[in-house]
């Protein structure tokens, strides 16, 4: 979408991403059962200006409400982003921690990239020492945005702006250089 830009001549460009979801079921048929609702869903958008100071990010955090055999345990949203369920098995496993999927951002030139995750879940296991490690590790819900402008904003009515050549799309950074951002 083409949007204008306040105190600048050229427009800028805006991808948005959004996620419809009623809800996530995790050990269906089990004692163990979570259902995860999406109360209010994630909404992810990209504004590329032309300029990498104006360029912008914008994310609204999704509200999730967990619940076991149908009693509410609490509530995610972005100020309460981790919630710890007790895993009750023979082997005592430990706890399922929910989180508030990581956003990751990043403006390079007048590119603007932008991806978020509805939520993790990890397993933890404490150790003797108390130290939790993570036995396993999952993602939900991954949104991507991506949005390109030249220089100075798009010229409507006219040709672009002088600036850059658009650059080609490439695949988002892996999630090890993700977290060094």
């Amino acid at each position: 979408v083409i949007a204008d830009v306040p105190g600048q001549r050229g427009k800028a460009v805006r991808a948005t991403s959004s996620m419809q979801l009623g809800s996530v079921r995790l050990f269906a048929g089990t004692p163990q059962e979570l259902r995860i609702d999406v109360v209010s869903a994630p909404r992810l958008t990209a504004t590329a200006t032309g300029d990498p100071e104006t360029s912008t990010v914008d994310y609204q955090a999704p509200v999730l409400r967990v619940f076991q055999g149908g009693r509410e345990l609490g509530t995610l949203d972005a100020a309460k982003p981790n919630l710890d369920v007790p895993v009750p098995h023979v082997l005592d496993l430990g706890v399922l921690r929910l989180s508030m999927g990581e956003l990751k951002k990043d403006v390079v030139g007048t590119e603007v990239r932008a991806a978020a995750r509805l939520f993790d879940l990890q397993l933890l296991r404490g150790h003797p020492v108390g130290v939790p490690t993570s036995l396993v590790q999952v993602s939900f819900g991954e949104q991507v945005a991506r949005a390109v402008a030249p220089q100075g904003g798009v010229v409507c009515g006219g040709s672009a702006a002088p600036g850059p050549a658009p650059v080609a799309p490439d695949r988002w950074p892996s999630a090890a250089s993700a977290r060094r951002t």
